[in-house]
């Protein structure tokens, strides 16, 4: 029985079909025993699984940077979500404190108004009582003037009349006779 040439058959060799680079590792192993080049099928094996240990490593890598990318992402927008939210906090608390500071400004400004008021008040009722005692301070003066007045005027009757008493007993002392009409008497 004739042997079969591979060529004719539409198959390879096993050496050429080793050296192709579309092979699975599987394929390899059929080649190399066929073929005998184990330790060429060995490199490739090992070459073959440090790549595919390197892909996983470099798609390892890529995941944990895109974790890490959202995981800062996350970090970064919880920043400035906290960012906004004291920013907000801040102006809530400037924005009390200003109204709390205008709401004291206008109870001061109040107050200094009901001063003034009870002031002007106050200055009111002193000026009045002050006229009041002015009043009553003069009265009583006019008072003191018209009971001395009128003291003085009754004593000055008094004394008039006493003189006037005086004058008619030296009157009637000087008449030698008393039954004598007043017409006789010397002028």
């Amino acid at each position: 029985m004739q042997a079969q040439d591979p060529d004719k058959a539409g198959q390879r060799r096993p050496a050429e079909q080793a050296a192709q680079p579309w092979t699975t590792p599987r394929e390899d192993a059929v080649l190399a025993a066929r073929s005998g080049d184990r330790p060429k099928v060995a490199a490739r094996q090992a070459a073959v699984l440090a790549a595919q240990r390197l892909d996983r490593a470099e798609a390892a890598a890529r995941e944990s940077a895109l974790l890490a990318g959202q995981r800062l992402d996350r970090t970064e927008a919880v920043a400035r979500e906290t960012t906004i939210r004291e920013a907000q906090r801040l102006d809530r608390a400037e924005a009390a404190a200003r109204r709390t500071a205008a709401v004291a400004a206008q109870r001061f400004a109040a107050a200094e108004a009901a001063a003034r008021r009870t002031a002007a008040v106050a200055a009111q009722r002193l000026d009045t009582e002050e006229a009041a005692l002015r009043r009553a301070a003069l009265r009583i003066r006019e008072r003191e003037a018209q009971a001395i007045r009128e003291s003085a005027l009754r004593a000055a009757q008094r004394q008039v009349a006493v003189d006037a008493a005086l004058l008619q007993a030296a009157v009637r002392a000087r008449r030698p006779d008393d039954s004598l009409p007043a017409a006789a008497e010397p002028a």
